[in-house]
């Protein structure tokens, strides 16, 4: 016993220090590729799950209308949906995959199947594009949201690399960094509440409630602001402009998460794409980050501090395996 814990540790150290550089060596988010708004797109097929859902209202009802058929399921992989897509006269489709990235990928083949969805759309409509939007993972601590942040503007290369991986080949695939913006916002009226009217003298733990339900879900709120943000990405600033909030909601804080959205875009779109998404972004390279995070938000509850990082290690290693060879 006593040796499996030296081991355990002497591993544990190891990919603690993986962790360290790779987060060191982790490239800018702000230059993955971003799609390029199609303003005089007319009807978009999503291909998703319950952290899509909050897209579909907002979108139907912009000026010029855009015709939002969804395809969902909750908590569901795209190999589970990717038998049902989009017609010959849809212009864009938006797919998602499960939001724990490196399961997901090496258990349902996100980049298999992401290109199947991309290549029989192709197929029906060689002028469409295809956009594969970011999932998050569950925040770790609704009260102290700097861990999620951190894990998500880490995996935000992660997923990009997976879009270029599977648009290989093709005509690229797109990416809307929609977990990457919405850390970007939780983080910014986390540090300066007064800078966002509606916000000011927020608490983080507020904040949090203010843009989701639970750890994952998104609020009215969060919704409307992803909503924003994808149609400043799928067509533009003149239509995402058109974009009208639930009416129960605070009008200032829908100026202010308006405002973030239509910046994180033009900003976005502003600092240019590199010629490789994945240099410096590789799956592997992102395990210890992962299952660090993954392992301190879904674990077990009250475990020895040697359990958890048996159950890291474990997962950790898996993750190799399929991933390496």
């Amino acid at each position: 016993m006593r040796k499996a814990r030296v081991f355990a540790l002497g591993l544990g150290a190891l990919l603690t220090g993986a962790a360290f550089i790779a987060a060191r060596e982790a490239p800018d988010p702000a230059r993955i590729a971003a799609p390029r708004p199609i303003e005089s797109a007319r009807k978009l097929f999503v291909s998703g799950h319950s952290l899509t859902t909050p897209l579909i209202g907002p979108l139907n009802r912009m000026t010029p209308p855009l015709d939002v058929v969804s395809h969902s399921i909750d908590g569901s992989t795209i190999r589970q949906r990717r038998d049902t897509g989009p017609s010959a006269d849809t212009d864009i489709l938006l797919v998602t995959e499960q939001h724990r990235l490196l399961d997901a990928m090496t258990l349902a083949d996100t980049v298999g199947s992401l290109r199947e969805m991309h290549e029989r759309f192709r197929a029906l409509n060689p002028s469409g594009v295809t956009v594969f939007y970011t999932s998050w993972a569950d925040l770790s601590d609704p009260e102290a949201p700097e861990a999620w942040v951190e894990f998500e503007r880490r995996a935000a290369p992660v997923w990009a690399c997976l879009a270029h991986r599977a648009g290989e080949g093709s005509d690229a695939i797109r990416v809307l960094p929609a977990s990457l913006a919405l850390a970007d916002l939780v983080a910014a009226l986390t540090a300066e509440p007064d800078a966002f009217p509606g916000f000011e003298g927020t608490a983080p733990r507020a904040i949090t409630q203010a843009m989701f339900t639970d750890r994952v879900h998104v609020s009215p709120l969060g919704g409307f602001f992803l909503a924003r943000l994808s149609a400043e990405f799928l067509v533009g600033s003149e239509r995402a402009a058109s974009l009208r909030a639930p009416p129960d909601l605070d009008p200032a804080q829908v100026r202010s998460v308006s405002q973030f959205a239509a910046g994180f875009a033009k900003d976005w779109r502003a600092a240019g794409a590199p010629a490789d998404p994945c240099r410096g972004a590789t799956p592997a390279g992102f395990v210890p980050a992962y299952t660090d995070y993954m392992e301190a938000t879904y674990g077990q509850s009250g475990e020895s501090v040697w359990r958890k990082e048996a159950s890291r290690l474990r997962h950790a290693l898996a993750l190799y395996r399929r991933l390496l060879l």
